[in-house]
């Protein structure tokens, strides 16, 4: 019976491993184990010993995992050891770990690990998500300065992001706190004027911004028109961003 077994249980741990694909066509499967003095550990099933092959990540085509079933948590952080090789799904892991542990009240775990992970990010389309997550994770962990340089340094970078409302309410707030009103408007005014997606559920806080600032520059009119949903006012005002620091 027991060797009937042996080509069974072979083709069940087979099917149940990590694999990879090399760049010359060669497919291996095991335990991806982890990356070490830059090689990627695979431990080979036991019918081929148990041994550790190390191979280097410029021979790899793509890695592919067996942990679909496992918790978010593990199959994130087993992601991350592998971080230069996922595909975007298995990218996107790991942000959907980051948004658990928000979830769960632990913002500044998603932080650390944010930080962690943000730079090593291979895909441009992922980066507002990361930006997005050093902000509210900050937030959330009561660090409004670190929140603030997050939401800078991501208005800093060109093209500037103004299809995502966040990084400009955290600025435009700290402006309006710090009485700089001229830069709060405009910091508030410029993703509803050059946003090329509907802003929603910010778009509300932005006119708050703005309509505050516009009130406290002395502007009625204008305070009263960005208060409402489809702001309006009748007479242009413009404000030289330039002269606003």
């Amino acid at each position: 019976m027991i060797p009937r077994l042996l080509p069974f249980l072979a083709s069940f741990a087979l099917c149940h491993a990590d694999s990879l694909t090399l760049k010359n066509g060669e497919s291996l499967q095991g335990e991806l184990v982890d990356t070490q003095a830059n090689f990627v550990l695979l431990r080979l099933p036991e019918t081929e010993g148990e041994a550790t092959r190390r191979i280097a990540p410029l021979q790899i085509e793509t890695l592919s995992f067996s942990d679909t079933d496992a918790p978010l948590e593990q199959q994130a952080l087993k992601r991350a050891k592998f971080q230069s090789l996922l595909s975007e799904a298995d990218a996107r892991i790991l942000l959907d770990y980051l948004d658990e542990l928000q979830s769960a009240g632990h913002p500044l775990t998603a932080l650390a690990y944010a930080k962690l992970w943000h730079p090593k990010n291979n895909y441009p389309q992922l980066d507002p998500s990361y930006r997005e997550q050093l902000i509210n994770s900050s937030l959330a962990a009561g660090l409004p300065e670190e929140a603030l340089v997050h939401a800078q340094n991501w208005i800093k970078r060109s093209p500037a992001p103004t299809d995502h409302a966040l990084p400009w309410i955290v600025q435009a707030e700290h402006q309006l706190k710090t009485e700089n009103l001229e830069a709060a408007l405009w910091t508030s005014l410029t993703p509803l004027a050059y946003a090329s997606r509907e802003l929603s559920p910010h778009r509300q806080t932005l006119q708050q911004i703005a309509s505050h600032a516009y009130q406290r520059l002395g502007y009625d009119e204008h305070a009263q028109a960005y208060a409402s949903p489809d702001p309006a006012p009748k007479s242009p005002l413009v404000l030289d961003p330039q002269s606003s620091p």
